[in-house]
């Protein structure tokens, strides 16, 4: 397969004949200014090609004066590697770092007052509600007095110490549960989340995890992704990160990248790998950050 080098990024990759320079980059993590989704109708993505012949076609015959085409100018999109190549992407091709918003306007909120629920008259709750919480549960054994099964044993003490009438316990958290109690004394922390006619146990965990519960609030702006790290006992925000929206290399606007999505097979997969990816490697970023066990981020929003 031939070798396409990058430059000045000092990016090199193997891709095979017929795929074109804007692919190559890509798949190479190299950028390049790409409005119109690789359709060749936006001239943003000139590339210079050193070593090799190219054939100029009639896209980037529009964009390019007929010195550039004989100096090895041409469109990253519309022309395809055959053989070994050397690209230089010239300034006005690369993307330019976006500014990231991370703050706005601060507004500070005096700490909520407790209230009391009459629902659990002996339990204060703060106005914070979040849809998951941690409730840490010290449960007595099982005797003959009080042979109860483990499931019902854990919906009761959850019971008393929420309020909450129905829960649901999902298929992952039911295996195991029964060593799992036994090997931590049971003394445990479950993880409930609302759902529409219920709550659902999510997981239980060994000892007091009550306040190792996080959740991630998501901006996904067009060219930029802003990721929030949030307590979810809280509510205060514990870190802010932000990044290029890596779905900018299909289209820098939303229909360039309906366009790529629609008008080729399997147009959809690149977009949403894109997305996904920056904001995983935010999540991390932040969670590395502060401190803490990407596994205890519940929830997404």
């Amino acid at each position: 397969m031939p070798k396409v080098k990058f430059s000045p990024q000092d990016k090199d990759i193997e891709i095979a004949d017929g795929t074109t320079i804007l692919t190559a980059a890509q798949a190479a993590g190299v950028y390049i200014n790409n409005l119109c989704g690789g359709n060749g109708v936006c001239g943003k993505c000139r590339v210079q090609v050193i070593n090799s012949r190219i054939h100029a076609d009639m896209h980037s015959m529009s964009f390019l004066s007929k010195q550039e085409i004989t100096e090895g100018y041409a469109l990253a999109c519309q022309t395809r590697v055959d053989g070994d190549m050397k690209i230089i992407i010239p300034p006005e091709s690369i993307p330019e770092e976006p500014k990231i918003l991370l703050e706005g306007i601060q507004v500070n909120y005096s700490s909520p007052e407790k209230i009391f629920l009459h629902k659990i008259p002996a339990d204060p709750a703060s106005l914070i509600d979040p849809f998951i919480q941690n409730i840490y549960l010290e449960m007595g054994e099982p005797s003959l007095d009080d042979n109860i099964s483990d499931v019902d044993r854990l919906i009761r003490e959850l019971r008393k110490k929420t309020g909450y009438g129905f829960f649901d316990i999902s298929l992952g958290c039911l295996r195991g549960l029964a060593l799992n109690l036994r090997n931590n004394g049971w003394k445990v922390t479950a993880t409930i989340a609302r759902r529409s006619h219920a709550w659902q146990i999510l997981q239980v965990r060994g000892g007091d995890a009550f306040e190792q519960s996080y959740g991630v609030a998501v901006d996904v702006g067009t060219t930029t992704i802003v990721v929030q790290l949030i307590n979810m006992k809280s509510g205060a925000v514990v870190g802010v990160a932000g990044s290029h929206n890596l779905q900018s290399r299909y289209g820098e606007d939303v229909i360039s990248r309906m366009i790529y999505a629609c008008g080729r097979e399997q147009g959809l997969n690149p977009l949403n790998t894109a997305v996904v990816k920056t904001i995983n490697d935010l999540i991390l970023s932040l969670a590395a950050e502060k401190g803490i066990n990407p596994d205890n981020i519940y929830a997404i929003a």
